[in-house]
Formats: C-alpha cells, structure tokens, sequence
C-alpha cells in the first residue's frame, strides 16, 4: 500500500466514522469499488481480507445500505448505551467516559500541526472520525514534509494503538452486519500493520493503554 492508498484508507475511516453513512456514499463506495481496490492494494493479508469483506457486502443487495446504518448507529451514535462508542476517552480511563486527558492531548496535537475540524467543538477532540482524518492529512503531507512524517509515527504510537483495538474488538463483538464485522476487522489488522512498521522504525506505543473492551 503506497502513502497515497494509505491516506484514502484513514480517510475512508474517518468518513465512515463522523457521519451515519448515506446511501449515496455507500452506492458511490460500490460503484467505483473503492474498497476492493484497497483491499487489493493491502495485498494479502488480515487487512485486505477484511476490505474485501466490507466490500462483498455493500455489493450484495440495496438492503444492505438500511441494515448498515442500523448497525452504525447501534454500535457509535444511538440514543441508548452506545455498543463500541467512538472515543479514545472512554477507552483509556477507567471509568469509560469522555472528554479525558486523551482528548486534551489530541487537541494539542491537532493545534501542533495546525489543524482543526468543522463540527469539533460539538464533539470531543478524540473521535475516532477525527483521529483517523488527522492521520490522513498527515500521512498526505509527510511525502514532502519530516515533521508530518515523525508526526505520523507519534500520534499512531501515542494514541491509535493505546485504544483502537479494544474499540474494534468492541465493534467485532456488537455488529450485527458482515459490513460493520469486517470495520472491525479492518482496523484490528491496520493496527497490527502500524505496529510492526513502528517496530520497524525503533518505536513502541507510549503511555495509558487501554481498558479492556467491553
């Protein structure tokens, strides 16, 4: 995967994150197979399989657009106990709640880099919608820029790792559609690509890890 597919990847994420998919989204995702081809471009692998599976069954019938965003908002946004709520907060604190230490230290890694998202102050800093565009801005920036690269590599090993794999063991466990298992999925593997190439590059996560999932 080149740096290119790996920033539409975080990107997807956090487009699939921030907002309750619309069909025209999903319909789009189909048409263009937007998801096969990153799962091709992931090669084989957890990470790919995983791809593949979200894409197999957005192109299984016109009901699985009503069936994925009932999954969604059960699993990030319903009104009851959200299943695999989408903050790093909830987490890395014992008590399970937002708006800790980790969404201050986002927000001043977001402020490092200059960067800020519409729609922020009425959520906290550390959605996973937020986190993952901010690692594909990054990663779009770091081909020309050091300081984007190194700040891939900090953010990914002081934040994603320490929370994104209880959160998607969570999203494995609740979902009820093969699109919202194989999210699961995907990003349980994407963690453990980030990992070895952390570990590639002499770096390990840091800080509170988090709590287990639910």
């Amino acid at each position: 995967m080149n740096v290119e597919q790996r920033a539409d990847l975080y990107r997807l994420l956090g487009a699939l994150m921030l907002t309750c998919p619309a069909e025209e989204l999903l319909a789009a995702l189909t048409s263009a197979r937007t998801l096969h081809a990153l799962g091709e471009a992931a090669g084989e692998g957890a990470l790919g399989e995983a791809l593949e599976r979200m894409a197999v069954d957005l192109d299984r019938d016109s009901n699985a657009f009503a069936d994925l965003r009932r999954d969604h908002i059960a699993l990030f946004a319903g009104p009851k106990r959200k299943l695999a709520p989408p903050w790093e907060s909830v987490y890395r604190s014992a008590d399970r709640i937002v708006m800790q230490e980790s969404a201050a230290e986002v927000l001043r890694a977001y402020a490092s880099q200059r960067i800020g998202f519409e729609g922020m102050g009425a959520r906290p800093a550390d959605h996973a919608g937020f986190e993952f565009e901010f690692v594909s801005i990054l990663i779009g920036r770091s081909k020309r820029n050091k300081r984007a690269r190194e700040a891939v590599g900090s953010f990914v090993a002081d934040h994603l790792l320490l929370w994104v794999p209880a959160w998607a063991a969570d999203i494995r466990k609740h979902a009820t559609t093969e699109f919202m298992r194989g999210f699961g999925e995907a990003l349980g593997a994407l963690c453990e690509v980030e990992r070895q190439n952390l570990a590639a590059a002499g770096m390990k996560p840091r800080g509170r890890l988090s709590v287990q999932p639910s």
